[in-house]
């Protein structure tokens, strides 16, 4: 009984995960995003990084796309792959709104 429960804590767990992931400003802070780009993607904290606030919500899932997969490895690729790794198709296109607004 004791592990039967631990499962179904776990399934409310992950579940309340993935519905709280759906919303790209909690992906935004969830992701560090900040961390480099500032609020709202509209103040870096270095000149190297990019404004990514009010971008092209295709272009912006284009890129995160191109470094998940590897093809995009100029600039700071190394360290936004790691970032975008494990994110799935739902979060990239949830933070890509998030930013285009």
């Amino acid at each position: 009984m004791k592990y039967f429960v631990q499962v179904i804590m776990s399934l409310f767990f992950v579940t309340s995960l993935q519905v709280h992931a759906d919303s790209g400003s909690d992906l935004y802070m969830s992701k560090g995003c900040i961390g480099c780009h500032g609020a709202a993607g509209m103040a870096p904290m270095a000149p190297i990084y990019p404004k990514i606030g009010n971008q092209n919500k295709q272009y912006i899932i284009n890129q995160l796309k191109d470094f998940k997969n590897g093809s995009r490895n100029n600039g700071m690729a190394a360290m936004m792959t790691g970032f975008v790794a494990t994110m799935t198709e739902a979060e990239i296109e949830a933070l890509a709104d998030y930013l285009s607004k």
